[in-house]
């Protein structure tokens, strides 16, 4: 079951498992004692990615972008592997806010960000380049004044010990 009968395929079936019911999305169904059961097998995957490219390690800051189905289980997936802090684009604010509140029970810091905030998104994203980009630069002046300082301290030495002429020009 793909786009856009996620959601609209419910109503016709017998159950749900756990997963299908928190997140309000069948993408499998299967029928089990006569009985039409709805699957998310979206989940599955989305761990399993998860699994494979972190593994054990806590994610603490996410972008979650959309609100549909697969955007679903791949929330229901980071939050109970355990996420800190979460930023979740998408068009609609209150379709987000439909989608937190089915997961009403985890707890995690979160920001919604739509499409019509694209200017506070481009500024968040500079900002943040920038602060990495200013990091850089004053890891690389320290790096550059302990060399200096390396370099003077070899330099005093040698000349201490008769190798440079007291002249010396570097």
């Amino acid at each position: 079951v793909t786009v856009p009968y996620k959601e609209k395929i419910i109503p016709f079936l017998d159950f749900l498992n756990e997963e299908s019911k928190i997140t309000g999305a069948v993408n499998t169904i299967a029928k089990q004692n006569d009985k039409l059961v709805g699957f998310n097998t979206d989940i599955f995957g989305i761990e399993s990615c998860l699994n494979n490219q972190f593994g054990d390690t806590n994610l603490n800051n996410v972008v979650l972008i959309g609100s549909g189905g697969a955007a679903r289980a791949a929330l229901y997936v980071l939050l109970n592997k355990g996420i800190d802090n979460l930023t979740i684009i998408n068009r609609t604010k209150s379709n987000v806010e439909k989608m937190l509140k089915r997961f009403s029970k985890f707890d995690c810091n979160y920001e919604i960000l739509n499409f019509s905030d694209k200017n506070e998104v481009k500024i968040k994203s500079i900002e943040s380049e920038l602060k990495d980009v200013h990091k850089k630069l004053d890891d690389i002046e320290k790096k550059q004044e302990m060399m200096n300082k390396l370099y003077q301290l070899d330099q005093d030495k040698r000349k201490k010990m008769g190798e440079l002429p007291s002249t010396h020009i570097h």
